[in-house]
């Protein structure tokens, strides 16, 4: 599956919680701890994820083919993601600073998740989208829309795009708000100042 996500600034929180519980079926509140590796070459993370409402606690492996496509002007964030589920994190840290990878980053992460259903319709294949209202410290809100698709190719890209844009105005939330850096990106240069 392609991940295609878009992601934007929120000014008002409450508004948007009020928004997309009228718009999108809630589903849960999850706080997310990553911690990023990286030799120089690849970058890999590792994720503790903790659902609030069902008090579960897993760890998960993501490595991540990251890439931003301008397609009519605008940046489209589309990752092939592989991951998996670990039942303890630390063989996998151990060999992972023996193999030479270093810790480049850390990131919380507070998300709510709201699921909208048939969100867009790409090659006969109805796909559902998922609103995540995300706090990231210190960079505040954001909003985060992702559909899953089973096709990579520019005309499907693009009609996600469309659709995604379409759900961030269903939110109430303007274009001019999308975010086209990655949240490490904007860590990393947070800590340089």
């Amino acid at each position: 599956m392609t991940e295609i996500e878009l992601k934007a600034h929120v000014d008002e929180p409450e508004k948007l919680r009020e928004r997309l519980n009228k718009i999108a079926k809630f589903s849960l509140q999850v706080v997310r701890d990553d911690t990023y590796y990286g030799n120089g070459k690849v970058s890999i993370r590792i994720r503790k994820e903790n659902v609030k409402s069902a008090n579960k606690t897993s760890l998960l492996f993501t490595y991540k083919r990251k890439e931003k496509r301008i397609q009519n002007g605008t940046v489209v964030e589309v990752n092939d993601e592989h991951e998996c589920i670990l039942s303890e994190s630390e063989p996998l840290e151990a060999f992972l600073k023996d193999a030479g990878f270093e810790v480049t980053l850390t990131k919380h992460k507070e998300v709510e998740d709201w699921c909208f259903i048939n969100a867009v319709s790409v090659n006969g294949k109805v796909l559902s989208a998922t609103y995540e209202l995300c706090l990231v410290p210190p960079l505040g809100y954001f909003l985060e829309i992702e559909i899953l698709s089973p096709f990579s190719d520019e005309d499907s890209v693009l009609a996600v795009r469309k659709a995604l844009e379409s759900l961030l105005e269903k939110a109430g939330i303007s274009k001019d708000k999308i975010e086209n850096r990655y949240y490490k990106e904007m860590l990393l240069s947070c800590a340089e100042v």
